[in-house]
């Protein structure tokens, strides 16, 4: 008897959890990182969506062994006669699949950029609160920028800065 109260008790203590795990779990969208470079911003239904095209930024071994493995990485010779293998910059860019997406911009997106002052010895400046309208005269060709995409949505593009 005194077994069976303990086993009852503890299925309602698991079946409230669950239920409690999983409402909570409908109600939250992850909100996930995305590596792209944007090909251009499009106007369209009162709104602005992105054409990117999805890239992975490596670093580290990782990118050492991904320029390897499709010849793009580089090395030097010691003077002992080792290899040493490296890509320039420490990140490689692999872009496996040229197909680009368009993305809609949320209204309420961060826009944040780096400019040089070419004035001043290069300082950099970080702007911030850019309209998607603005943006576009940022856009280049193979500049990396990092989109935070939630239910959908961009809802924070930023520079990916590189010297």
């Amino acid at each position: 008897m005194r077994n069976g109260i303990v086993l009852i008790t503890f299925i309602i203590i698991a079946a409230c959890t669950e239920k409690s795990d999983h409402k909570s779990s409908d109600n939250i969208k992850p909100t996930q990182n995305f590596y792209c470079f944007i090909n251009r911003i499009v106007e369209k239904n009162s709104g602005y969506y992105l054409n990117v095209d999805f890239i992975e930024v490596l670093t580290g071994d990782s990118a050492v062994e991904a320029a390897k493995k499709i010849g793009q990485a580089e090395f030097e010779v010691s003077e002992t006669g080792d290899t040493n293998w490296f890509v320039p910059n420490d990140y490689f860019i692999l872009n496996t699949e040229i197909d680009s997406s368009l993305v809609q911009v949320d209204k309420d997106c961060q826009i944040v950029i780096y400019a040089s002052d070419e004035t001043t010895n290069y300082q950099i400046t970080e702007k911030r609160n850019l309209s998607p309208e603005s943006l576009r005269s940022h856009i280049e060709r193979n500049k990396i920028f990092e989109i935070q995409v939630s239910e959908s949505k961009v809802i924070v593009i930023r520079e990916f800065w590189t010297p």
